[in-house]
């Protein structure tokens, strides 16, 4: 089962509605458990969804499309160890989030991951991630201690621009380019 929104002008802000069961009401999805059925999270499935405040991946979901979640209210972001891809800009331009936590699956953060997230102030990189891409953590502006696991190989150029306040950076790998 994939997650797909279609039909959404690209420049506009959504608030999703579910329907309240046996009536004709709707109310405002901000908070959404995604089942076990769930394997993969498409592209611009929740672009812009600001109302949407916080989310519960499920354990088989094993892609993060790109752009998935850009633009959305998201607090914080946990994703579990089953996830193995998370696609360009996935959390991009994510304002209010303020914790992540990316599991073993993760081999490899793609270009502006995290970017713009002006106010996240703490990242948890598991081992096995090996991969930081250019302008992963780009104008990350709270973000003020990050410790890089062992696996990681390389870091691209601009990774960590305008982050203002990351005055430490615990690398604890000699071998990273």
């Amino acid at each position: 089962m994939i997650i797909r929104i279609l039909n959404f002008p690209v420049n506009y802000a959504k608030k999703l509605y579910i329907k309240k069961s046996g009536t004709n009401e709707y109310e405002l999805l901000t908070n959404l458990v995604i089942p076990d059925s769930v394997t993969s999270i498409d592209e611009d499935a929740f672009y812009y969804c600001r109302s949407l405040t916080s989310v519960d991946i499920g354990n088989s979901v094993t892609s993060i499309g790109e752009s998935a979640f850009e633009g959305s209210g998201l607090s914080n972001i946990t994703i579990y160890d089953s996830v193995t891809e998370i696609g360009y800009h996935a959390f991009l331009d994510c304002h209010s989030l303020k914790s992540a936590y990316v599991g073993k699956g993760v081999k490899e953060l793609r270009c502006g991951v995290f970017s713009r997230c002006y106010n996240l102030e703490s990242v948890i990189l598991s081992e096995g991630l090996e991969i930081i891409n250019s302008w992963t953590f780009d104008s990350c502006w709270e973000l003020r201690g990050l410790e890089i696991p062992c696996s990681v190989k390389e870091i691209g150029k601009f990774a960590f621009e305008e982050c203002y306040f990351l005055t430490d950076k615990y690398v604890n790998n000699s071998n990273v380019k």
